[in-house]
């Protein structure tokens, strides 16, 4: 605030008032689910136009005639919330129900909107199923077969996971969220550590061993 980067804000100076914004926080979740359902996205976007993809859903959904009061329009309002330290925006689209029309104007119109800006259509809770058929938005062939790459080196986990990544079948999100967040995590660690390289193989990472998963803790 000092610095007028931000106009606002409240600090916390005890426990109880940590716990008290925290609960604030969480409940955000809870409120918009109350009208029926909520259409999210998870993004990364410039600090500077952090905010600016809530105004311009709102502005599309509201000329197409879907947003407003009462149960004859589907979508209650749009609202944003997220992290401005790592440029994170969750983008939360509150519905009466889900609906089709509502469907159509936010896809593919969100993922090029951040496409635009060079930002990621996942950025906090990882790619997961649904999203897959979209992440050409954020990430070009080379990058997807980079995290490939690192995937099966590093994801002992469970094997299934990775069948999940690479099939068809969008019926479930299942539990591999953690998997992709570490992903991104890991890129950007080795673009730190290894700006130049311009591959990313087993060869590489025993000849220079790097524990990215204590990092990631």
């Amino acid at each position: 605030m000092e610095a007028e980067i931000v106009l606002d804000g409240t600090l916390a100076d005890n426990q109880t008032q940590i716990q008290e914004l925290w609960s604030w926080r969480e409940g955000i979740t809870e409120v918009l689910g109350h009208e029926g359902g909520v259409y999210k996205y998870d993004l990364s976007i410039p600090i500077s136009e952090l905010y600016d993809i809530v105004n311009d859903t709102r502005d599309r959904l509201t000329e197409a005639g879907l947003v407003g009061d009462g149960p004859d329009y589907p979508v209650v309002d749009v609202v944003g919330y997220g992290h401005m330290g790592d440029a994170n925006l969750h983008l939360n689209i509150p519905t009466r129900r889900f609906d089709k029309a509502v469907e159509k104007m936010l896809e593919p119109f969100v993922y090029e909107w951040v496409q635009k800006r060079h930002g990621s259509i996942s950025a906090e809770h990882g790619l997961g199923v649904t999203k897959k058929p979209y992440r050409s938005y954020s990430k070009n062939e080379t990058m997807i077969k980079l995290m490939k790459q690192i995937k099966d080196l590093y994801d002992h986990v469970s094997r299934s996971l990775d069948i999940r990544l690479t099939s068809t079948d969008t019926t479930t999100e299942g539990d591999h969220e953690p998997v992709q967040v570490h992903l991104n995590f890991q890129l950007v660690l080795l673009d730190h550590f290894y700006p130049s390289s311009t591959s990313i193989n087993s060869t590489l990472w025993h000849q220079q061993p790097l524990s990215l998963p204590s990092l990631l803790l």
